[in-house]
């Protein structure tokens, strides 16, 4: 009876428990079916904080940014346009400017722009903004830009125009615009200085709101709140706070409390396991650039870069931060040299430098043979293998016959046309030579004529053959190539012409030609050996068989990993480095002893960039580096090299032709590269044809380039970063279209009781055909 009773207490308890779990799940599939289509909203609100190490930014749009200072002052300020880095091109922010020539470009104010005190952002602005630029020192780079520039404001444009096509010029379209109201209240020393955080006025997403210090834990906050003046697609995060850790110890003591950080140096890498990596590429690199000037042997520059491997490099810095870039371009075609036939020895031979243990081998060979002469009274026969080389890396001896193939030699300066070399063989006249002025003469002279044509500062200068002008005549024609500096005239370089409209007889002139060299080269050869032949029968005297003792201890004192010359000084290559990153620094010292094992001394400088430029615009005839190691960011235009290899870059201004190499038909295709916005196809052609001829040179060598990491917390939702970004500035893109939550808008049309049943019947048939 017992039994009984419980047992149907237990029916009613299972009962009630199936009705409760029935009407649970009752309310589940209502509510699933009711909110299936429902919309997802972000919730407006919330705060964030960015960590970042260093000091609190400038805050002034004008000055030349970098780092903490130009991110900063992008999430405050806009520019007449911007930069799509989904879609990779050229879109409009304050203005909209047609860009399709760039001789005149024309931008028209959009609508609805605003600072953030609520006054509209009008042409006064952006004239202003640029005639502050243009006008002074405040930022150089936008200024050089600017210097042929007239702009001018119309009734309902701004008009740029230019004398020159560049693409370059387009970023000055991405310069911030400050208000004009508070940049007529400015000194010219405050418009280069700190601007205040206090009651300032800006235009982008965010507005600064307050900065405080806290010096227990050595962070300084800058907190920025929306900018409720700002109409165009808004942000959903109402606040960010970027807390500036005065050093990476301060940091990493804090390092739990932060949301985002830009983790550019591998600084806390995975150890904060709420926060999430995300990485992304920039278009810039660290290259090894040879000084076309000072190592004019092409076979001593492909040895040189050869020997620098770019795997070997990247492992000793750390793989997991760095990937390797091939070309300028960063694009996959390697410019590498795949010639491995270039001896060493002998090309150092040709400069005038041999091993240690050769210098000792002739002082050696100069006591025994000399020893012996004395004891004998006999001289032994003379054995002679006179060496020399031309720049292109031909050898030849006393025993090889003249010859053009072992004579001729590029020309030093000519450019165009670029046939021309040392010794020249023409049928018509009406030529007109192309050289470079480089070192900026007073004066130029062709034997002993002035040329007129040249002012000092002329990148080139030109010279017409022609028989009816008197510059060349039927006959052997012989152009010393003269500069004057400081009432000083040197002779810079010799060319040779040979010319006559028959040809017949310029191939007897041309044969009679050589055979005079021959002859001149002979006698001066049977000089050589009677002078030899007397220095080597005539006995030697004790005094002489001391110094050649002493000249061999001396030799067996110095290093013998070096080549000397015969003064024994070594030779010596000068690498210059810049000093702005770590891993620029290691890769030098890779570099050193690289290159050190193969017996080429290497001597370290560490240069800033002020440095650089301020050397490149130096008058000297050459610049004090061999090698030059450094970064290059090519931002918006990765198509654009022109100011680091064409020949205009090597001087004068900002410019970055570190391998001081010209060549005319490099020059073009850069020219065209920079001049016109070209579509896809047409670029990479263009680019190609760039890389061959780098390639040929061996002047470069790109090595590397930095991972790039943001790390973000989890809980930070609609976080996308495109895979490659124009530069560091654009991080803040993850920013603007994310939110922390989110709320969801229920739908009611089209529900109904049949409809509800159809939902559960349809999820029903899909959960029993899996």
């Amino acid at each position: 009876m017992e039994k009984a009773k419980v047992i149907q207490k237990l029916k009613k308890y299972f009962f009630l428990i199936s009705i409760l779990l029935f009407g649970m799940t009752s309310i589940h599939l209502v509510y699933t079916y009711m909110y299936s289509d429902a919309n997802e909203e972000p919730i407006v609100g919330w705060t964030i904080s960015e960590a970042l190490i260093g000091d609190i930014p400038h805050l002034n749009p004008l000055v030349n940014s970098n780092g903490n200072d130009k991110y900063i002052v992008s999430i405050l300020y806009r520019s007449l346009l911007t930069y799509d880095v989904n879609e990779q091109k050229i879109l409009s922010d304050i203005a909209t400017c047609d860009i399709s020539n760039l001789l005149y470009v024309e931008c028209f104010l959009n609508d609805n722009i605003y600072w953030s005190d609520g006054s509209p952002i009008t042409s006064r602005d952006v004239i202003s903004t640029y005639e502050i630029l243009k006008n002074t020192s405040v930022n150089p780079i936008i200024a050089s830009l600017l210097e042929e520039t007239t702009i001018e404001e119309r009734a309902s444009s701004i008009i740029f125009s230019n004398r020159v096509k560049d693409i370059n010029f387009l970023n000055v379209f991405f310069q911030p615009i400050a208000p004009a109201s508070i940049l007529e209240t400015l000194g010219s020393e405050e418009l280069q200085g700190k601007f205040s955080p206090i009651g300032g006025i800006y235009s982008w997403k965010y507005i600064i709101s307050n900065i405080s210090q806290d010096e227990t834990v050595g962070v300084t906050r800058l907190t920025l709140e929306k900018n409720t003046n700002y109409h165009q697609n808004p942000v959903f995060i109402e606040r960010i706070i970027f807390k500036f850790f005065k050093d990476t110890g301060s940091f990493l003591k804090q390092k739990e409390t932060i949301n985002i950080f830009h983790d550019k140096q591998n600084i806390i890498g995975a150890s904060v396991a709420r926060l999430q990596e995300y990485t992304y590429n920039l278009p810039q690199y660290i290259a090894l650039f040879v000084n076309s000037e000072n190592i004019t042997n092409k076979d001593l520059r492909e040895f040189l870069l050869s020997h620098i491997s770019r795997e070997d490099l990247i492992h000793n810095l750390g793989a997991e931060d760095y990937h390797a870039v091939f070309n300028p371009y960063i694009s996959d075609t390697s410019i590498d040299s795949t010639s491995t036939d270039v001896d060493i020895v002998e090309v150092m031979k040709n400069l005038g430098y041999t091993p240690l243990k050769s210098h000792i081998e002739k002082v050696r060979s100069k006591i025994s043979t000399k020893t012996s002469t004395e004891y004998s009274g006999e001289a032994k026969p003379i054995e002679t293998s006179s060496t020399a080389t031309s720049s292109t890396g031909r050898v030849t001896n006393e025993n090889t016959p003249i010859s053009e193939e072992n004579l001729q030699t590029p020309s030093l300066t000519i450019i165009s046309p670029d046939f021309v070399e040392k010794y020249n063989y023409i049928t018509k006249d009406d030529i007109l030579l192309q050289w470079t002025a480089s070192g900026a003469p007073d004066a130029i002279y062709v034997n002993d004529y002035k040329l007129q044509g040249y002012t000092k500062g002329d990148l080139y200068f030109y010279y017409r053959l022609r028989e009816s002008y008197d510059t060349i005549s039927p006959g052997i024609n012989t152009y010393d190539i003269s500069f004057e500096s400081a009432g000083k005239k040197e002779i810079k370089e010799t060319i040779i012409f040979l010319y006559d409209a028959d040809t017949a007889k310029l191939e007897r002139l041309k044969a009679d030609f050589f055979t005079k060299l021959e002859q001149e080269r002979e006698k001066k050869l049977a000089e050589e050996q009677a002078l030899q032949q007397t220095q080597e029968t005539t006995p030697i005297s004790k005094s002489e068989e001391e110094k050649f003792k002493e000249e061999l201890q001396t030799l067996e004192s110095l290093d013998g990993r070096w080549f000397y010359n015969d003064d024994l000084e070594p030779f010596t290559l000068k690498l210059f480095y810049f000093d702005t990153e770590k891993n620029i620094t290691d890769a030098s010292s890779y570099i050193q002893k690289t290159l050190e094992k193969l017996g080429i001394q290497i001597e370290l400088s560490a240069v800033s960039i002020t440095d650089v430029i301020r050397m490149l615009q130096d008058d000297t005839e050459s610049a004090p580096y061999d090698l030059m190691l450094g970064g290059v960011h090519l931002q918006y235009f990765d198509f654009n090299i022109f100011p680091y290899f064409h020949s205009s870059q090597i001087k004068w201004g900002n410019h970055y032709n570190f391998s001081r190499y010209r060549k005319l038909s490099l020059d073009i295709l850069l020219e065209e590269l920079r001049g016109n916005i070209l579509s896809k196809e047409k670029t990479l052609e263009l680019e190609n044809k760039v890389l061959e001829i780098l390639e040929e040179e061996q002047i470069v060598k790109t090595l590397y380039s930095p991972n790039m990491s943001i790390l973000i917390d989890k809980n930070i939702k609609n976080i996308t970063i495109p895979e490659n970004l124009p530069d560091e500035s654009y991080r803040i893109l993850p920013i603007e279209n994310a939110y922390l939550l989110e709320r969801k808008n229920l739908i009611t049309e089209n529900k109904t009781f049949f409809g509800f049943f159809g939902f559960i019947f349809e999820h029903l048939f899909l959960w029993t055909s899996k």
